[in-house]
């Protein structure tokens, strides 16, 4: 099985399977109460009367795909502008497991991360919401807030909670770097050749074909979640 983003599961599901929208419906309300526990305010609640055309899902690249990009944003962070196209190890890189440590033990530092020419265009980034987060469980909901936020499992679904808005700012620094149009169209050819491209294409987003693929893709997501007012769900 691979990866896929939904937007408007709860919806989807009391059209369609009633018992599974009510364990979701459940989890949800977890979801408001961790909220509420971090004191995040806003007008986020997630509906379950969005039409079926409002529903929206992909697929991402398996479970590769995903740790491409965060080891892609995991390197850019720690200034490493010679970072090399990801291959199959990229779940296991070491500077991924060095963000971890160091978000689990505080912030990760700040650091001067120029993804343009000019250092005063880039400030600092943060790729937390991309790299801390479950590649199999856990949401994106549409509210603003900067830390990632991790729970037992049982107290949140996936043990990770992420924003969104924030998880869109920092695709759109990613794709920056990747010189990728995030206006594509994401079922477009040119966007599904991207990872046949992976590693030899002209073009920098061609050369990091499958982090491309992944980052256009979870930021329609990101956008669709804001619009809609509704979570991104792995699944």
């Amino acid at each position: 099985m691979g990866l896929a983003l939904e937007v408007g599961m709860l919806a989807d599901l009391k059209q369609n399977d009633p018992e599974g929208y009510q364990q979701f419906k459940a989890d949800f309300e977890k979801v408001d109460r961790i909220l509420h526990k971090h004191n995040i305010e806003g007008d986020y609640k997630e509906p379950d009367d969005l039409s079926e055309s409002q529903i929206w899902s992909c697929e991402l690249y398996g479970y590769t795909g995903l740790h491409y990009l965060r080891r892609l944003a995991a390197h850019l962070w720690y200034q490493d502008e010679k970072v090399l196209p990801g291959d199959e190890q990229a779940s296991e890189d070491p500077v991924i497991e060095t963000f971890y440590k160091e978000y689990i033990s505080t912030r990760p530092k700040r650091r001067m991360f120029r993804l343009l020419s000019s250092a005063k265009e880039s400030p600092p980034m943060n790729f937390q919401h991309l790299i801390v987060h479950s590649d199999a469980d856990g949401l994106y909901v549409p509210a603003a807030f900067d830390r990632v936020i991790m729970e037992s499992e049982q107290s949140l679904p996936g043990g990770f909670l992420g924003s969104s808005v924030k998880l869109k700012t920092e695709l759109e620094e990613l794709a920056k770097w990747l010189e990728l149009d995030l206006s594509l169209d994401i079922e477009s050819d040119q966007v599904w050749d991207l990872p046949e491209h992976h590693g030899t294409g002209a073009a920098k987003h061609q050369r990091f074909g499958i982090e491309s693929f992944t980052c256009i893709r979870l930021h329609r997501a990101c956008e669709k979640s804001i619009k809609m007012g509704s979570a991104v769900v792995f699944c």
